[in-house]
């Protein structure tokens, strides 16, 4: 039995919470690592975010590469802050 060369492409999304959100938003080393993981990941998939914290978030992506598409879904009037991103 002859053995075979595979190779496998994983393809992982990113789910993070609000919670988690915060915390990496307090550090800039966290910021960058964060960051990094997202690079990596097609999707990326946040939960349970303050308005504030989707801006953050869409900012940073943006920040780093202003082709990234980012998609930030809010519910009403609370997300002023979210949807003037720039």
């Amino acid at each position: 039995m002859r053995a075979h060369s595979v190779e496998f492409i994983f393809s992982l999304s990113l789910v993070v919470d609000g919670k988690s959100v915060g915390s990496i938003m307090k550090s800039e080393d966290l910021k960058d690592r964060f960051l990094d993981i997202c690079q990596r990941c097609p999707t990326v998939v946040a939960c349970r975010l303050s308005p504030i914290q989707k801006s953050q978030l869409v900012r940073l992506i943006k920040d780093a590469d202003p082709k990234n598409l980012t998609a930030a879904i809010g519910d009403g009037g609370n997300d002023i802050s979210m949807i003037q991103v720039k």
